[in-house]
């Protein structure tokens, strides 16, 4: 029985709560223009960096390491250079 009014309750309180008679507010669309700022590209062109190169550290510097090895008293590696060529 207790069950029985307990979800009598629990129905009225939902019926109330859910007719407080509130007007509907209308969210006004966002708008979409977007303006685009060009920005200087980050990271260094790998023209400019000697053949041997293995990594970009995080502190600007580079490293001629094997890649296990690269930039490790530097800050770590930031970008890997790979280079695929065939001797």
């Amino acid at each position: 029985m207790k069950a029985h009014l307990f979800s009598l309750l629990a129905l009225a309180v939902t019926i109330t709560a859910c007719s407080s008679n509130q007007p509907v507010q209308i969210v006004k669309e966002p708008s979409t223009k977007t303006e685009y700022t060009p920005i200087r590209n980050p990271h260094s062109p790998q023209q400019a960096l000697p053949t041997n190169v293995t990594a970009i550290c995080v502190d600007g510097s580079y490293s001629t390491s094997p890649l296990n090895e690269a930039c490790v008293g530097n800050g770590g590696a930031k970008q890997i250079i790979s280079r695929y060529h065939s001797e």
